[in-house]
């Protein structure tokens, strides 16, 4: 009965979620909760938050686990909440939470998603996908454009990022945006060339797109709408 009403407590407000074995974390609107299950199956709950943490904002709304080079690599994308001083950001913790640190250069970064594999972690933002393998020095990829069908993807956010890695594919990068989805085969340039889907239409019907639509809130690209 206390395991369910601590249980209940803690995730409230739920969005996001990593699993490793017997850990899961979870993020939500007020910090990280981190629970140990023990071989009974009971687990014992230890919680993370600003400003008693150096993370950057208690909303955690993704989650990403980095291993590589025999280092764990918890990683979180967070925004602000309710307590002073609170931003957007990332937050990582590379000892079981212990320590967390914030990325200086994305402070700010209104973040949606992050995505991890080997060395490399990607993090889909409100101004697009950024790229790092150390931590510290980020990327910036510029927005999609499909050079073979003189398309580009007229919107600066990036909503969902994966490497994917499936022998069919070898390497290849897709992004979730607010104007299609795109696929580059090369994951580690920053002026990647694009493949873009969109749904498609008969010309035989009456379409608008987007609907509905406001220049000073879809498909803003360099700070125009379109």
């Amino acid at each position: 009965e206390i395991l369910i009403k601590d249980f209940s407590e803690l995730f409230l407000a739920l969005f996001s979620v990593l699993l490793n074995k017997d850990t899961v974390w979870v993020g939500t609107a007020n910090g990280i909760n981190k629970g140990v299950m023990d071989v009974e199956g009971c687990i014992d709950w230890k919680h993370y938050s600003f400003p008693l943490e150096s993370m950057s904002g208690n909303w955690v709304v993704g989650l990403a686990q980095q291993k590589w080079n025999d280092r764990r690599t918890v990683w979180a994308v967070t925004r602000a909440a309710d307590e002073a001083g609170e931003e957007s950001g990332v937050s990582y913790t590379s000892d079981d939470g212990e320590t967390w640190q914030t990325v200086s250069l994305l402070k700010g970064e209104y973040g949606y998603n992050i995505f991890s594999v080997d060395s490399l972690v990607y993090i889909a933002t409100r101004n697009g996908l950024w790229r790092t393998q150390d931590g510290k020095n980020f990327a910036h990829y510029s927005p999609a454009i499909d050079k073979i069908r003189s398309d580009q993807v007229v919107d600066n956010d990036v909503y969902a990022v994966v490497h994917d890695r499936r022998p069919y594919y070898k390497d290849a990068l897709w992004i979730g945006t607010g104007d299609g989805m795109a696929r580059s085969r090369i994951p580690f340039s920053n002026d990647s060339i694009w493949r873009i889907y969109r749904s498609n239409v008969s010309s035989n019907s009456v379409y608008a797109y987007p609907n509905p639509f406001s220049p000073s809130l879809h498909n803003r690209l360099d700070g125009d709408g379109h």
